[in-house]
């Protein structure tokens, strides 16, 4: 379906949804605990909804409330063989849960959209040939056979966080203990400081120190309730929205969360606009913005909409370390640049950076293509309430992928969406 977004001036505020992030690694922690678990702050979009399948499958009892799930966790994770697993195109999901299911001596299929598969696993392969288990990726689905071992880990710095997140939720649940070593430099790391503090709520113990994770094995998940904050990578469309459109609020943040994607709050100062933190909001202040050089290399997810508000600079604006862009739902350089381009908006792309010059931009004449990925609707939404017009946007429904209600709340700060 397409949806049309005028122009015009924001006014009001927003509640901010669920953290995604966080709210795949509850669930899991959740459904891995004997006992009990109530998980607050649930946003279900087609991720979660993943997610929540899943580990329905391998025997946790889950039932969906108005925000939140209440989980009865497996009682006995031997007991559960052979499944087959519908990720979607939920990254998240299939890579938190391959060593999981392969905590079980067991046939696990994992299926899902085809681009899901074209991004990059192959640290998983690799690792699963080393120990002799089967890996057999064809087409739009994965067969993983055998269980994994405990030993020490060695995975390269610059890999997703995902892959170490996902061995750190299964090696607490091996007999022996286990170690990651992580060589080189750490990118997005953030995200596996999120995950052990998580797990420590959930009774598991783990040692980070520096590049060296200690995990040990024999440990049990301990039910508990879990209340999830507000996204900051969802947090960052409607901030931007701020510093470029029009005042803003946005509500209930935690302003000592530790998601990557809160570094927006230290870009946004970076680039001159107004930001002021409150104990759980933050007031975004449009204002006259200053070109600066930002690196994604921890919040990949950032680039969409930070070449959005690159564009407002007075200046030429670099981002570096973009790589990661190009292998998410979507080569979302390739995306961006498509249809910023269409924006008349000035812009050189090299192979691990892109440089946005100050345009005079226009409203597109014809249907925007958001290449399936949210992100890139979100990012080129929030650019359409300032460029003066309509744009309109094919497939609509990718929205759903995290942020249900966007366009809702959109309206409600006043601009004219129209679907159809």
């Amino acid at each position: 379906m397409n949806v049309t977004v005028s122009s015009g001036k924001i006014k009001g505020q927003v509640k901010v949804p669920f953290s995604k992030s966080f709210g795949h690694r509850a669930i899991i922690a959740g459904s891995l605990a004997k006992g009990e678990s109530v998980i607050k702050g649930i946003t279900f979009s087609n991720d979660i909804n993943y997610t929540l399948k899943a580990m329905e499958s391998l025997g946790a009892k889950i039932t969906k409330n108005k925000d939140s799930v209440f989980i009865r966790g497996i009682n006995n994770i031997n007991e559960y063989y052979n499944h087959v697993i519908d990720c979607g195109e939920s990254g998240s999901t299939l890579r938190f849960l391959i060593p999981v299911f392969s905590v079980l001596d067991g046939e696990t299929t994992f299926i899902g959209k085809p681009v899901l598969f074209k991004r990059p696993l192959e640290i998983y392969e690799e690792e699963y040939k080393r120990q002799k288990l089967s890996f057999e990726l064809k087409g739009a689905s994965l067969l993983t056979k055998g269980k994994i071992s405990a030993k020490i880990y060695r995975l390269a710095g610059n890999v997703s966080s995902q892959f170490i997140t996902g061995l750190l939720f299964a090696l607490p649940l091996l007999e022996k203990n286990s170690q990651i070593k992580i060589e080189g430099e750490i990118e997005s790391e953030p995200y596996i400081d999120m995950t052990i503090d998580l797990l420590k709520v959930f009774g598991i113990q783990i040692e980070k120190n520096g590049n060296v994770i200690k995990i040990p094995g024999n440990q049990k998940y301990s039910p508990c309730n879990y209340q999830v904050e507000a996204d900051y990578s969802q947090f960052a469309f409607f901030a931007v929205a701020g510093a470029i459109n029009n005042n803003i609020t946005l509500l209930d943040m935690n302003p000592s969360s530790k998601q990557g994607d809160a570094f927006i709050v230290d870009v946004l100062k970076m680039y001159g606009a107004g930001v002021e933190v409150h104990s759980n909001k933050i007031d975004i202040i449009k204002g006259s913005l200053k070109g600066c050089n930002v690196s994604l290399k921890n919040c990949p997810d950032l680039g969409p909409i930070l070449m959005v508000l690159s564009l407002f600079a007075n200046t030429t604006v670099t981002l570096t370390d973009i790589k990661r862009l190009r292998v998410k739902e979507s080569d979302r350089v390739k995306a961006m640049v498509d249809n910023l381009a269409l924006f008349k908006a000035k812009i050189e792309v090299e192979e691990n950076s892109i440089s946005i010059k100050p345009s005079k931009l226009k409203s597109p004449t014809v249907v925007l293509n958001p290449y399936n990925d949210h992100r890139i609707l979100m990012a080129l939404a929030i650019l359409s309430t300032v460029v003066k017009g309509k744009v309109t946007f094919s497939n609509s429904e990718c929205i759903n992928k995290s942020y249900p209600n966007f366009f809702k709340d959109l309206k409600n700060l006043g601009i004219e969406v129209i679907y159809g």
